[in-house]
């Protein structure tokens, strides 16, 4: 005789806009300003990287039009074989630097504490109560799924810039869950405000983003003012020095 099953019922989608009403009052994207000042850095940087790395890596996948990549030739590992190479170090076998979200680190690291991420100051300066979470997707695998939410979608190359893209990582309080890991209408719900910041100037191609009427709700909700400290200029000047610094060190340093 078998067992019946008693599997209890996942009743999130009940509670999706009560979830995501939570979201939007705990949540942190960064200032329009901080992303577009990056955006204005990376054409600079985006000849010099070229000439310096076009060989070791395919420049285009970071530095798209619009890019506000900030950690160009860095990316997450994208399958098992790639998950045994040592992190943050390049790899010419894969023509990329892997990383398991420490880049995206250093980035909230200096827009909120003025320097370069570490577990102390981490923990020390409030932030290790929160964890990343990436809003567009950056996965191969995680397009498919999110296709229908928009007129287009970019191609698969151009996805490895949105890892650590300033206006594609959020903090999110820690034992809240991910928003990318929802319901539907919780991950619209933070697609929308994406949008609504930034619009696809920095989205790599995701563009033509249409919220279902459905969803109305999604309009009141009440969100966070966008990070932005007021010496914002000052700390991306020093973001923008280390990451240059050490990209380059990266690259000169390859393995296998």
């Amino acid at each position: 005789m078998g067992f019946k099953n008693f599997t209890p019922t996942n009743k999130l989608a009940e509670v999706e806009r009560e979830v995501a009403t939570a979201i939007a009052r705990v949540a942190y994207f960064i200032s329009p300003n901080i992303v577009r000042r990056l955006a204005e850095l990376n054409q600079q940087w985006g000849v010099e990287f070229r000439s310096k790395h076009g060989a070791k890596t395919d420049a285009e996948h970071y530095f798209y039009v619009g890019s506000a990549c900030v950690f160009p030739g860095a990316r997450r590992q994208a399958n098992e074989e790639e998950r045994k190479l040592a992190l943050r170090k390049y790899h010419r076998s894969i023509s990329a630097i892997v990383d398991d979200n420490v880049f995206p680190r250093h980035l909230w690291s200096f827009v909120c504490v003025g320097k370069s991420y570490s577990g102390p100051c981490w923990k020390d300066s409030g932030l290790g109560q929160f964890e990343l979470a990436h809003v567009l997707p950056h996965k191969v695998y995680e397009v498919g799924g999110v296709k229908g939410w928009f007129a287009k979608a970019p191609s698969d190359s151009l996805l490895n810039g949105l890892f650590s893209c300033a206006a594609n990582v959020i903090l999110i309080p820690k034992g809240m869950a991910k928003p990318t890991d929802g319901t539907n209408g919780i991950r619209l719900a933070v697609l929308k405000r994406y949008f609504d910041l930034y619009g696809d100037t920095h989205a790599a191609g995701y563009g033509g983003f249409l919220l279902p009427k459905h969803l109305s709700w999604v309009d009141k909700l009440e969100w966070n003012t966008p990070v932005e400290p007021p010496d914002w200029e000052v700390r991306v000047a020093k973001l923008d020095e280390f990451r240059r610094s050490k990209i380059d060190r990266l690259f000169a340093v390859g393995t296998d």
